[in-house]
């Protein structure tokens, strides 16, 4: 058994584990942390009756390093804000990119472009701003929170409206999402190519804009496109302590079980 699973690896392994349990009825007897498989040493050997699978876990979230310019940016923004808003007021701000680089200039465009919706005046109806770049913000603007402990001068929140009628938006999300997988697959590609034991690769999501049907949509993508070649027997995104495979799940031995949407 294993003694020092991080989080994300043993939540990947466990919700992988109940999704074979419950749509395949494959039964777990045990599994091995960090075991020597072929020379290398993969996050887990899964043995279930008759059978034993590698399964290796990557995170497709945010660095530490972006995370920290993601506070940064949001910190700088609400300094900016507070100069100009009426007491009490917040923005409530939803930005579809991520910050990868923190620049002063582009904040303060952000800046400009919300003062001149907001400035004077409350604004509960969400407005679409383009600004430099041709980024797009979606704000409005609230004295709901004046009275609150919690209040600030910005609220900002990072990701699309899923269903949103703006194909660039669906366009960046989907963009995003390959980006994601090609990123997650190939690392760990490129580290495992060469075992020749049966091996599945769990991608624990902390991708604050992305849902399944992003991942399914993108992958769908990729194979389609040949740009994305993998050894990897099946694939699983974790979203929300569940565990969703792409592409359909291959039961080995040319065997292939397609649930649609379907998690464990």
């Amino acid at each position: 058994m294993a003694n020092h699973e991080r989080r994300e690896e043993k939540i990947t392994k466990d919700v992988v584990v109940e999704y074979c349990e419950w749509n395949l009825n494959m039964r777990l007897i045990k599994f091995l942390s960090n075991p020597p498989v072929e020379g290398m040493s993969p996050d887990y050997l899964l043995c279930f009756h008759g059978e034993e699978v590698v399964l290796e876990v990557i995170t497709s979230g945010l660095s530490e390093s972006e995370k920290a310019l993601m506070r940064s940016g949001a910190l700088y923004l609400e300094g900016l804000v507070s100069e100009w808003i009426l007491p009490g007021q917040t923005i409530n701000l939803t930005i579809d990119w991520l910050i990868k680089k923190f620049n002063d200039a582009f904040f303060k465009d952000i800046n400009e472009a919300l003062k001149s919706r907001f400035q004077n005046r409350i604004n509960t109806q969400m407005e679409s701003i383009v600004c430099r770049k041709n980024k797009r913000l979606e704000a409005f603007s609230t004295d709901f929170y004046k009275d609150s402990p919690e209040y600030s001068p910005l609220r900002l929140m990072y990701g699309a409206a899923l269903n949103s009628s703006n194909p660039a938006l669906e366009g960046n999300l989907s963009l995003n999402a390959q980006s994601v997988l090609l990123e997650c697959i190939t690392s760990k590609e490129l580290k495992y190519k060469k075992m020749s034991h049966r091996k599945w690769l769990g991608i624990y999501n902390e991708h604050p804009l992305l849902d399944i049907s992003d991942y399914r949509e993108a992958y769908d993508l990729l194979k389609q496109n040949n740009q994305l070649s993998n050894s990897f027997e099946n694939i699983f995104i974790i979203i929300e302590d569940r565990a969703y495979p792409l592409g359909g799940f291959n039961l080995g031995k040319g065997g292939w079980l397609f649930i649609s949407n379907k998690p464990w």
